[in-house]
């Protein structure tokens, strides 16, 4: 007889501990999200040594691989107040996958963001938009690229958006949790494949970080597939020890009409540990709130990175003082109960330690 991963799941997970009073993850009025909350908050955190602030595009093409570029600006690792531009184009099926890579960064002073329109200019590349829709332009010495990204559903955030952790230190989130994109990969210096289009769904996150590494959250679980008819996107993270040792987080389901299920009041529980580099890893991972229940297994661990690496070697020795950040990539599958509705299908885990 088959068994429900759901059913599994909750055997399977571990209990929670009680939850610490004091510490209400995106507690309080949830205000609405109009363009006046698109620019970067550069000028109020531009002494925070520890501010990061940026755009993540994950975009997934019908049938070809998927890809993110983040956007933003940081006061760590290339100066302050610099902008960044991460990420990869990958243009072509599975056999003939071309990846431009993109890795640009400007100084305070080199870069350029309007408020009316909305809009970041970082070198060539540009993001601009509204709620209601952005323009992405890429371009490398190999590559021009374009996609246009048209929301299906509301901008949402979990109650506020915000964690508090310290006076002055916390996240913030916003969604864009489905929204359609077409675009075009234009090939420099090739008479050949000149352009590709690019057809498919995207989900955009806007992230604010602004804690000291202290208080990081120790752990982050995150969970996102994208099919045809809808997005599951949950999220989950262990708070610094100071603020008890509870899972927060939230999850969002929608398809191309309606957003199923939106919360952040859920319990989450994490089960079937398996060590890796020294650290224990979540093979289960389950959420409950009302109106939704869902749980997600492990199935392949794809690749482990160890974020220090990515940094430069004075910043490395500093930091490693304080944390030990390292990210495990796994493939999953699902199933989430929703508004009524039952989904299931493949998604991607991963898994962030901290410290």
């Amino acid at each position: 007889m088959k068994v429900s991963i759901i059913v599994v799941a909750l055997l399977l997970a571990l209990p929670l501990s009680a939850q610490a009073e004091e510490f209400a993850p995106y507690a309080g009025e949830a205000a609405a999200i109009s363009d006046v909350n698109l620019p970067l908050r550069t000028a109020e955190y531009k002494d925070n040594p520890f501010y990061t602030e940026e755009y993540s595009f994950a975009f997934h093409p019908v049938k070809k691989p998927p890809f993110t570029i983040r956007i933003g600006v940081s006061n760590m690792g290339h100066g302050q107040g610099a902008a960044f531009v991460h990420g990869s184009v990958i243009k072509g099926k599975k056999r003939k996958r071309i990846r431009y890579r993109i890795k640009e960064s400007a100084p305070a002073g080199t870069w350029k963001q309007g408020t009316e329109p909305f809009f970041i200019e970082v070198g060539k590349n540009r993001l601009g938009g509204s709620v209601e829709g952005f323009h992405l332009h890429l371009e490398t010495d190999e590559m021009d690229a374009d996609f246009e990204v048209r929301p299906l559903v509301p901008v949402w955030r979990p109650g506020t958006g915000r964690v508090d952790l310290a006076r002055g230190e916390g996240f913030e989130v916003i969604v864009w949790a489905r929204a359609e994109v077409f675009g075009v990969i234009k090939t420099k210096g090739s008479k050949k494949n000149v352009v590709a289009p690019v057809k498919g769904y995207a989900v955009v996150t806007r992230i604010l970080n602004t804690a000291s590494p202290g208080l990081q959250p120790r752990r982050w679980v995150n969970f996102k597939s994208v099919k045809k008819d809808h997005t599951l996107l949950v999220q989950a993270f262990l708070p610094p020890a100071v603020k008890g040792d509870d899972l927060h987080g939230w999850s969002l389901v929608a398809t191309d009409e309606e957003v199923l299920v939106a919360t952040h009041a859920l319990e989450f529980k994490l089960g079937d540990f398996r060590e890796d580099h020294g650290t224990k890893i979540p093979w289960i991972f389950t959420w409950a709130g009302e109106g939704v229940r869902g749980a997600v297994q492990a199935l392949k661990l794809r690749s482990v990175v160890d974020e220090l690496e990515k940094l430069p070697a004075l910043e490395r020795a500093v930091v490693s003082r304080f944390i030990q950040p390292m990210t495990w990539f796994l493939r999953g599958k699902y199933e989430v109960e929703a508004k009524g509705k039952k989904l299931s299908g493949p998604g991607s885990l991963v898994v962030n330690k901290i410290k």
